[in-house]
């Protein structure tokens, strides 16, 4: 609660009172330097003054001072009006940080005093803690008012994203945070603004308290555009496995399965799609498709074969359907004698040892696989070369 005061500036008299009511005695003394009852009035017209005085008091007067030259038993009367203009500084205030409130006393005053020490007719309030002026009118009446700055709310701090790279052919989101109300530099009032060229972007963001921020980032062209292709859409047996790879060169990697790595073992049938950025942000994308189908796996040896020259059954090696993650084969003579070996399951033996053709005649035959989705396995026999 503040109170508005007013009065004569330097007025010091009070109500008038008596010390004596004795008739004999002196009368009354006007508490006011210049209104002195004289001791030497006639005694009734001091009796006449005494009851004038104590009628006075009783209904409010007081004593008026005399103007020069005015004689003592003039000097009665109402108490003088000493009215001022009322000064309203406004209710306490919450303020934010770096701002201020204006604080005006009002015209009609010749000087005005701060508790700030400032002496003008309006100041600006910053700091928190009261605020009292006092104004005095040309008149010499005066009147106080006073105000509170209860407390200052710290402005918002609004964090934009600063990596200052757009990508050519896409969009970025710069997300503002949470506050009351935003206003970016292109005049949209949503939280998010979707940057789509380069340039400069600011947003005026005001918190649930009123206070307002703002923030900005200047956005350039990047210079690296990442380029990502996947195989063609695949089908694979059922037992197959396949890995796809992507350059090491990217600076992040993001899989449809979740996975962040450079590399992905594909584990069914779908849609796989990788998703690459560079070092300024920018992405690309590509995707494949894979299918499965039901394979049989099988493992076959003839048990003969002609290599005349005919170009039918020439060659002699094992049949295998199944993706091979191992394989050795092997031919032996009837002395032990190794005849032929590989571990390129597409090379078969042509019947030849050192550029000689070898007799018809019995063989032995080794062969150690692993097909994908099986054990390893070793299996061994016989055939015959038909000449």
């Amino acid at each position: 609660m503040r109170a508005q005061r007013w009065g004569r500036a330097g007025a010091g008299a009070g109500p008038l009172t008596h010390t004596n009511p004795q008739l004999n005695r002196k009368a009354a003394i006007c508490r006011r330097k210049d209104s002195i009852f004289s001791d030497y009035l006639h005694p009734l017209m001091k009796h006449c003054l005494l009851l004038l005085f104590l009628c006075a008091a009783g209904s409010g007067l007081r004593a008026q001072p005399s103007a020069p030259g005015t004689p003592a038993d003039t000097a009665i009367g109402a108490r003088p009006q000493c009215p001022a203009p009322a000064i309203d500084l406004g209710p306490d205030r919450i303020i934010c940080a770096n701002d201020s409130v204006v604080l005006d006393a009002g015209a009609g005053f010749s000087s005005y005093l701060w508790s700030t020490g400032e002496t003008t007719r309006t100041i600006a309030a910053k700091q928190v803690g009261r605020y009292l002026v006092t104004a005095t009118t040309p008149g010499g009446c005066v009147a106080t008012d006073e105000f509170e700055i209860i407390r200052t709310n710290p402005a918002p701090q609004v964090q934009l994203d600063q990596r200052p790279y757009v990508c050519p052919g896409s969009s970025r989101i710069l997300d503002a945070g949470t506050f009351a109300s935003y206003r970016w530099h292109d005049g949209s009032t949503g939280r998010v603004f979707v940057v789509m060229t380069a340039g400069l972007v600011s947003v005026e963001v005001t918190d649930f308290n009123g206070c307002k921020g703002t923030g900005s980032v200047q956005l350039i062209p990047s210079p690296d555009i990442p380029q990502i292709a996947l195989p063609a859409d695949t089908t694979l047996c059922q037992y197959q496995q396949l890995v796809l790879k992507a350059p090491p060169n990217f600076h992040a990697y993001r899989w449809s399965t979740g996975s962040t790595g450079a590399t992905l073992r594909i584990p069914g049938a779908g849609l796989y799609w990788l998703e690459v950025a560079s070092e300024q942000g920018c992405t690309s994308r590509d995707s494949i498709r894979i299918d499965i189908k039901q394979c049989n796996r099988y493992f076959f040896v003839p048990t003969a074969f002609t290599p005349n020259g005919d170009g039918r059954n020439d060659r002699f090696r094992p049949l295998l359907d199944g993706n091979l993650l191992s394989y050795q084969f092997a031919i032996f003579d009837r002395w032990g004698r190794i005849v032929f070996e590989s571990k390129d399951p597409r090379r078969g033996w042509d019947g030849k040892l050192a550029a000689q053709e070898q007799g018809s005649n019995v063989y032995v035959w080794t062969c150690s696989f692993h097909l994908e989705g099986g054990p390893p396995e070793t299996r061994k026999g016989t055939f015959t070369v038909m000449r």
